[in-house]
């Protein structure tokens, strides 16, 4: 059975989490009458996950273009900062990078790990 794109992603986002709590899944009737969320997890976030198959507003390369200015071995994360004409700021990032700086906040202020 082929599984479509939205649950793959809630299904890697999950996996991200489980280093946190081991129970995290995703959620079941994401969108519908069921849980709130399409991630539910004890990790502190409340996860939306979407899947589109047009561009957004936001430009990968000015993403990779700020990835590629990173020095090799560098602890440097790349982010990019966008602003809407509403003045709504938004961060985006790796979303590998995100977890991994999650994963070890997470650690540090909850676990006292690190």
């Amino acid at each position: 059975m082929k599984k479509d794109k939205w649950f793959l992603l809630q299904e890697w986002v999950a996996s991200q989490l489980k280093p946190i709590d081991p129970h995290t899944r995703s959620t079941k009737a994401s969108g519908a009458v069921g849980e709130s969320g399409d991630v539910r997890n004890k990790c502190g976030l409340n996860v939306e996950c979407k899947c589109y198959n047009q561009s957004s507003p936001f430009k990968q390369q000015w993403l990779e273009k700020c990835q590629a200015e990173v020095p090799l071995h560098s602890d440097k994360k790349a982010i990019v900062v966008t602003e809407n004409k509403d003045g709504k700021k938004v961060v985006h990032l790796d979303a590998n990078d995100f977890f991994r700086i999650y994963n070890e906040w997470y650690k540090v202020f909850y676990q006292g790990i690190l």
